[in-house]
């Protein structure tokens, strides 16, 4: 019953990457013939973390993927990962420590650069910074 549970996680965990994490529970839940709560305990059990916890967790890092790889405006970038715009700005300068336009201006520096001292810039392994192991476990 465990592998099947792993699987339907990770299942859903791919739907919500896929969109961003502009997905709600509703609709996972019935894309995979689920009951909300029942999804809603799954993912707790085996992520470690809420649906809304990994929501919004996706949505950094897609935020983040976006920014770092489009000309996409802020606009169209919340539209995409479903958050609003300025509340997108402050979640970012928040978790980068700049807003996009700085972080813009100095990726072609991120590369050769970045070190932990010397940069709020997340690494490679950001995702692990914040979601320790979900993909892991899966």
């Amino acid at each position: 019953m465990e592998g099947r549970d792993n699987e339907r996680v990770s299942s859903v965990l791919a739907s919500l990457k896929a969109s961003h994490g502009n997905m709600r529970m509703e609709t996972l839940s019935s894309k995979y013939c689920l009951h909300r709560c029942h999804l809603s305990r799954l993912i707790k059990k085996i992520l470690g973390h809420s649906f809304r916890d990994l929501r919004t967790i996706i949505r950094i890092l897609s935020m983040m993927e976006l920014v770092r790889t489009t000309h996409l405006s802020v606009k169209e970038i919340a539209a995409r990962v479903g958050i609003h715009p300025d509340y997108l700005c402050t979640l970012f300068k928040k978790v980068t420590g700049m807003t996009v336009k700085e972080y813009r201006e100095r990726l072609p520096n991120l590369k050769n650069h970045i070190t932990s001292e010397e940069s709020h810039l997340p690494s490679e392994d950001f995702p692990s910074l914040l979601l320790p192991l979900v993909v892991k476990k899966l």
